[in-house]
């Protein structure tokens, strides 16, 4: 478990991971028919991915709960701001791992469901994130 510090300051660009993983993952096995290692190598991302996610939500979110005062200041500075849609798109993203990758493993009930939490979950934040990142970026004088 982290400690206090590590939950402080955690940087939600670690959700780039998520990310880069998810989308290799998914370019693998888009790719497989030129090579029979694309699977196995897109099955074993995907699943590293899902681990990383499941890895990085827990201080992502503890931050939130437990050091608002400190993520809030993050997702009004200029430049850290940007990082926040990692998470949503890392959610995104890995809703298209499981949909596209999971379908020999999953109904498509569980796939369908799970992917609509995950890709709804992702477009509400990227909007806040987009949004508010928007707003603190571009000065405007509401007095005239």
């Amino acid at each position: 478990m982290p400690n206090a510090q590590t939950l402080k300051y955690f940087s939600p660009a670690w959700f780039a991971a998520v990310m880069g993983t998810g989308g290799l993952a998914n370019v693998f096995y888009l790719l497989q028919d030129s090579s029979p290692l694309l699977h196995g190598a897109a099955v074993l991302l995907w699943w590293l991915n899902v681990v990383l996610f499941l890895i990085l939500i827990g201080p992502w979110t503890f931050r939130w709960l437990f050091h608002f005062r400190y993520a809030f200041a993050d997702l009004k500075h200029p430049l850290l701001s940007n990082f926040f849609i990692t998470m949503p798109a890392g959610c995104i993203i890995l809703g298209t791992n499981f949909f596209l990758i999971g379908r020999p493993y999953f109904s498509a009930g569980f796939l369908v469901g799970l992917g609509v939490v995950l890709w709804l979950a992702g477009a509400v934040l990227a909007f806040v994130f987009g949004v508010y990142g928007m707003y603190n970026l571009v000065p405007i004088n509401w007095n005239g």
